[in-house]
C-alpha cells in the first residue's frame, strides 16, 4: 500500500483501517475513535473543551474492535489498537488507560503496521 512509505501516523493508520476493511466482517465491528485535540492556543483549547463535552477520552486507543462470538446470548471482547508511528511513545495518559483496559480483561496492542496488526489479531484467534 502507498501509506507504508510515509509511516506518519495518519498514513499507517489509513493503512489499518484499509485491512480492517477487508478483515472485519459482521457481527464483528470496528471503528476510529476520534481523538483529541493536541495543538495549543486558543482555538485548540475550545475544541480540546468540546470535545470532552462530548465525551472524548484523552488517551483512549485510536481504534476499536468489538468481536462477536457465540450465539445464545451473544458474547463480546474488545480489542483496542494505539496506533503509532516508529518513534511514536505512549504518553502517561495512555499507559494509564491501556493498563486500566487491560486490567479489565479487554485486549490492547500498540502498533505500528498493518503487520503489527495482524500479528496481533492471530495471537488472539481473531483470524
Amino acid at each position: 500500500m502507498a501509506y507504508a512509505k510515509e509511516e506518519t501516523e495518519v498514513a499507517i493508520h489509513c493503512a489499518i483501517a484499509d485491512y480492517l476493511r477487508l478483515v472485519v466482517k459482521p457481527p464483528n465491528r470496528w471503528c476510529t475513535i476520534e481523538v483529541s485535540n493536541q495543538s495549543s492556543g486558543k482555538a485548540a483549547m475550545l475544541r480540546q473543551m468540546a470535545l470532552k463535552r462530548r465525551g472524548v477520552t484523552t488517551g483512549w486507543p485510536d481504534i476499536q474492535l468489538l468481536w462477536c462470538f457465540g450465539d445464545s446470548p451473544p458474547a463480546f471482547h474488545i480489542v483496542f489498537f494505539e496506533v503509532k508511528a516508529k518513534a511514536g511513545v505512549l504518553t502517561e495518559k495512555q499507559k494509564a488507560l491501556h493498563k486500566e483496559l487491560l486490567d479489565e480483561g479487554h485486549s490492547v496492542f500498540v502498533v505500528r503496521s498493518v503487520e503489527q496488526v495482524k500479528s496481533a489479531l492471530k495471537a488472539i484467534r481473531f483470524i
